[in-house]
């Protein structure tokens, strides 16, 4: 009898739990196996956590309310072409060879056998991002190459904790701030792509960074030049983004990041135009 009784209240738990919070696939308040698909996944708070819509509009608000009081807005950072140029590793003309090691901003990852070329002005760029904003890493990459990337941009966790989004939270071929925890009028986005279908409008496009040749890019290896520390991309966007902040906090003024972003939709600085995404 007690077994029925016990079996037949954790029924109905069951049927009246909104599953808001899930390990694997199993609700931490009720028990109940929800399947591999369900909600979102947040696994840069806890390995194999996932929210539910509503629990995860929950800690968007809460995160950011916790932010604005810091006087703080959140930057999702793409790596590939934006931060960096990674390529897989291929015995170089010994000239290029000669010339890469001379290089202080180059790394080997070893396991995967591939160079790693920073963007220059990246970490003076980290450094003062961070004072203004939470910064997220998300990559199309895997959850592996973006540990690898981030232990050598921030080895101390200093600017990124956990806060790394891969392609195995998200399957699908594009990006989203759904797995972001913050409301979409404090973010803004920094990508060289456009894979953001739903989220345009936090979109600040940076130009790709290419310093090996691609099959449709000559790099700047080839030239033995490289972008500027005091007027590249990184330097150029560091402006726009102080500007968006300053904008956002002072007083009276737009509190949606999506709204500056479309006042400020050709910015023009030293002749160099960026193109926000409408």
């Amino acid at each position: 009898m007690t077994t029925q009784s016990t079996s037949s209240s954790e029924l109905h738990t069951q049927r009246h739990c909104l599953h808001p919070q899930v390990t694997g696939q199993e609700c931490l308040t009720c028990g109940f196996n929800v399947g591999p698909e369900y909600g979102l996944r947040f696994e840069f708070i806890q390995q194999a956590l996932r929210l539910s819509h509503e629990a995860a509009a929950r800690l968007r608000e809460l995160c950011t309310k916790d932010l604005l009081r810091q006087k703080k807005l959140i930057l999702v950072l793409d790596i590939d072409h934006t931060l960096l140029h990674t390529v897989d590793f291929d015995e170089p003309d010994p000239e290029d060879m000669e010339y890469l090691k001379s290089l202080d901003d180059l790394f080997l990852l070893e396991e995967k056998d591939m160079i790693v070329k920073l963007r220059p002005f990246l970490p003076t760029f980290l450094k003062e991002a961070s004072l203004l904003f939470e910064m997220y890493l998300y990559t199309r990459g895997t959850r592996k190459y973006a540990r690898d990337i981030t232990r050598l941009i921030d080895p101390d966790h200093i600017y990124f904790g956990n806060r790394i989004i891969s392609r195995d939270d998200t399957p699908n071929a594009f990006k989203t701030l759904d797995l972001v925890a913050g409301e979409e009028r404090g973010i803004v986005i920094v990508d060289d792509t456009k894979i953001w279908p739903e989220d345009k409008r936090n979109l600040l496009l940076i130009e790709k960074y290419f310093y090996f040749d691609t099959e449709d890019n000559t790099g700047h290896l080839t030239t033995r030049t490289d972008e500027s520390q005091t007027d590249g991309g990184l330097m150029r966007m560091l402006t726009v983004l102080r500007y968006l902040h300053t904008k956002f906090f002072n007083p009276g003024g737009c509190r949606d990041m999506r709204l500056l972003i479309a006042l400020r939709r050709y910015i023009t600085l030293k002749g160099c135009r960026i193109h926000v995404v409408s």
